[in-house]
């Protein structure tokens, strides 16, 4: 459609260009996740107690201070929970589209440390290097995890 309009003059290979690949297989991953986000913070915010904004909008809060004052803190917890989920599945979730769409190319800018354990143990049949990728993975995603979950338990309101 772009060439019909005279917007471009050669097609795009979106997969094969290594400015395109990286970012085609993390929005993908993003609409993957819209749905599960939605469900989860549908969730949540059943969860949150009505007096609250009863009691805040007799106080003369309007609809964009109880945003920020009352919602935002009571969903904290959910925001970080789905930040830590978002932020440790990444790899196993982009795994099958980096390798059905791009197999780790162009010159490897989509690929990742879960797919390049998966390409050293069954494509290259290293098992060191696979268990290295491993090793690497899961000292660094543990770095990760604690780091999040030291940020939860400082920051997250929970209403009891």
């Amino acid at each position: 459609m772009l060439l019909r309009l005279g917007a471009i003059s050669q097609p795009i290979a979106y997969f094969s260009d290594p400015s395109f690949a990286k970012w085609l297989i993390l929005f993908i991953t993003g609409w993957k996740m819209v749905g599960f986000s939605t469900i989860m913070f549908s969730a949540a915010l059943t969860g949150i107690n009505r007096e609250y904004y009863e009691a805040a909008a007799i106080d003369g809060a309007g609809s964009l201070k109880q945003f920020y004052r009352l919602t935002v803190p009571l969903l904290s917890p959910m925001i970080l929970f789905m930040l830590t989920m978002s932020i440790l599945f990444s790899s196993q979730w982009t795994f099958a589209y980096i390798d059905i769409l791009t197999t780790g190319g162009p010159y490897g800018t989509s690929t990742n440390v879960y797919y390049e354990m998966y390409k050293y143990a069954f494509s290259n049949l290293n098992a060191g290097f696979s268990a290295a990728a491993a090793l690497l993975f899961f000292i660094v995603f543990g770095v990760i995890s604690l780091t999040l979950n030291q940020l939860s338990r400082r920051y997250s309101f929970y209403d009891n």
